[in-house]
């Protein structure tokens, strides 16, 4: 297990990221039969892993294959913030696909999660993202206002580059009007 987990660690660093998740991949595999409930939770960890790679890659539906897996086992797992941040991460793969409905559908069941368990800070870039949703929709009042709530919520969680990152949106949203 950990040479593949070193192994994959490396490439990654190394920017080789298909060779990172090469090993990833078989790393899954070999946890698939081992079959322990920590081998479990590792493959989801590996999997969301997975997704954030392909998505930060480009590969918004291949991270969509693997954020699924992720979160079927978080889900059966009771793991309410893995589960809630993967579904962030969905939300961010229907976001790059243009998918804007689905986007805001899964940030809203990912705050939903996010509040009930004070993770504030995920819940402000639920938030940011809807705004960002709205922006791409053409409805900048709502887009502002996502981003304010944002902003609060981020304030909540000590998230100075978050509460910036709304701001800028918002400033870039009057320049628009």
């Amino acid at each position: 297990q950990k040479r593949y987990e070193y192994e994959g660690a490396m490439y990654y660093a190394e920017g080789n990221y298909d060779l990172a998740l090469k090993s990833y991949t078989s790393l899954i595999e070999l946890n698939k039969g081992i079959n322990s409930f920590e081998s479990v939770i590792n493959n989801a960890d590996y999997f969301a892993f997975i997704g954030r790679v392909n998505n930060d890659q480009g590969k918004p539906s291949a991270a969509l294959d693997a954020f699924t897996n992720a979160a079927k086992t978080y889900r059966s797992n009771y793991d309410t913030l893995n589960w809630a941040k993967v579904q962030n991460d969905m939300a961010y793969s229907h976001y790059k696909l243009a998918n804007y409905s689905k986007c805001m559908s899964y940030t809203d069941s990912a705050m939903q999660k996010l509040l009930l368990i004070n993770d504030f800070n995920n819940a402000g870039y639920s938030k940011s993202l809807q705004g960002s949703c709205y922006w791409e929709l053409g409805k900048y009042d709502s887009a502002v206002v996502a981003h304010k709530e944002s902003i609060v919520l981020r304030k909540k969680a000590s998230n100075f580059s978050g509460q910036a990152h709304s701001w800028k949106s918002i400033g870039e949203l009057y320049l628009l009007s």
